[in-house]
């Protein structure tokens, strides 16, 4: 039987989308690493947020870090 869970995140200290969508979708990572979850579909409506994760080259941005978070997770 297949699950849904969905991954809400609020970042209060965040005042940058593009940081709070890729804090968002580390903590999903994290969560479903944590629940031992090997499948994970992440959603977000942030276009150049997906285009750094799918970015194969490495992201030298303010986000950077943030963004080889995802890939690694």
């Amino acid at each position: 039987m297949a699950g849904s869970w969905r991954v809400l995140a609020f970042f209060p200290s965040t005042h940058d989308a593009e940081a709070a969508e890729l804090l968002a979708c580390r903590r999903a990572l994290i969560l479903a690493r944590e629940l031992n979850i090997q499948k994970v579909i992440l959603e977000t409506d942030s276009q150049s947020a997906l285009s750094k994760i799918k970015n194969e080259q490495r992201d030298f941005s303010v986000h950077g870090q943030l963004v080889q978070d995802v890939k690694v997770l």
